[in-house]
């Protein structure tokens, strides 16, 4: 199995297990994520060591990072990981900083749905926690972009502007612009974009 099908793995077994309506099964569900991640850790530096001696394949061309991606959930292991990781690290820095008007990229499970604001432009609104913990409100103007079907416990990656809130912060601006005055954002779910 590689990499990213293993973290993709855990990652739906964890989306499995905090839509349990049962908190014992909730907790004995989360204990076991954690074993195996814990034994994953340990298991694959060793494998990584016995393959190192193999020669590496060619390189492989790396789409735009704007094109959907072939994941399901989009996050990986890995460099991409660090990367999704130090994308989160971002928001949380600029929540602790209260900044705003900063283009962010990252991914996370979808804790709850929220009601759509119909004041001015509609937009879906859903709460995520990203893989650093923090949690963030997602803001997606669904008069210029689809709405994405996505529901509690689902994996999204989005691209945006982050405003600071004292409640961890709001991403918005996941679409294009169609006046090009504002960079362009998205939400990616189950391998398909919503621009």
């Amino acid at each position: 199995m590689k990499r990213r099908d293993e973290f993709n793995l855990f990652q739906t077994l964890l989306g499995k297990i905090l839509n349990q309506k049962n908190p014992y099964w909730r907790f004995a569900g989360l204990v076991l994520v954690i074993v195996l991640i814990v034994a994953y850790s340990l298991v694959a530096p060793q494998a990584e060591t016995h393959s190192e001696a193999q020669p590496s394949p060619a390189p492989r061309a790396i789409p735009p990072r704007h094109q959907p991606s072939k994941s399901t959930t989009g996050v990986t292991y890995g460099d991409a990981r660090r990367e999704k990781l130090s994308s989160d690290q971002s928001i949380v820095n600029a929540f602790r900083k209260r900044r705003s008007n900063i283009i962010v990229e990252g991914s996370g499970i979808i804790l709850k749905n929220l009601p759509d604001d119909d004041i001015g432009d509609r937009h879906q609104k859903f709460i995520i926690k990203l893989l650093s913990g923090h949690t963030v409100q997602i803001a997606h103007n669904i008069d210029l972009a689809p709405r994405v079907p996505a529901m509690q416990g689902d994996v999204v990656e989005f691209k945006g502007e982050y405003e600071y809130s004292e409640r961890g912060g709001v991403v918005h601006w996941t679409h294009h612009d169609p006046a090009r005055r504002h960079e362009d954002g998205w939400i990616r779910h189950a391998g398909e974009s919503y621009e």
